[in-house]
């Protein structure tokens, strides 16, 4: 059974899109750093080691998502991935942050935080979610596919049996 062609284009895609955003991060570390510590959302001791796990995470499940192992588990961490993006960026927007910099890519491709960003996020998560409830889907037919070995059960076999006495 193949892998179907939207699991396996979704799976690169995203993958595509978190190595470069890893790579693009890598570029200007420190400025980075200053974007996370913009939203304002974390004491200041916490920034650097989080900015750098963001990075770090961004770039394994990238590389988690190519390789296509266990992808149900990948693209379910990828939906939990964009449900924080999503909640930092919403957040600040509804708090009236107006932030030059989202920090999708770093301070290479600065993009700032409006409402359309905030559009494209939420519809970045429901294609993840989507991605992941596929994945999903396709591990379950996989698991339950009937095999030669095992052959089917026949219709008649499953028939319900008759009534036992009266009531």
């Amino acid at each position: 059974m193949r892998e179907p062609l939207f699991n396996h284009v979704g799976r690169y895609f995203f993958g595509g899109l978190l190595l470069i955003s890893a790579v693009a991060k890598l570029f200007d570390p420190n400025g980075f750093v200053s974007v996370v510590a913009s939203y304002q959302m974390m004491p200041d001791w916490a920034v650097p080691p989080a900015s750098y796990a963001l990075v770090l995470l961004e770039g394994a499940l990238a590389i988690w998502l190519f390789s296509g192992r266990k992808a149900s588990l990948a693209t379910l961490c990828l939906v939990c991935l964009y449900v924080i993006y999503c909640s930092w960026v919403g957040f600040a927007f509804l708090d009236g942050r107006r932030l030059d910099n989202c920090g999708a890519f770093g301070t290479l491709f600065e993009r700032p935080i409006t409402a359309g960003l905030v559009v494209e996020y939420l519809v970045s998560l429901g294609v993840a979610f989507f991605l992941w409830s596929a994945t999903t889907a396709y591990k379950l037919r996989q698991q339950l596919a009937i095999t030669p070995e095992l052959g089917a059960i026949p219709v008649d076999d499953m028939k319900p049996p008759p009534p036992t006495g009266t009531a």
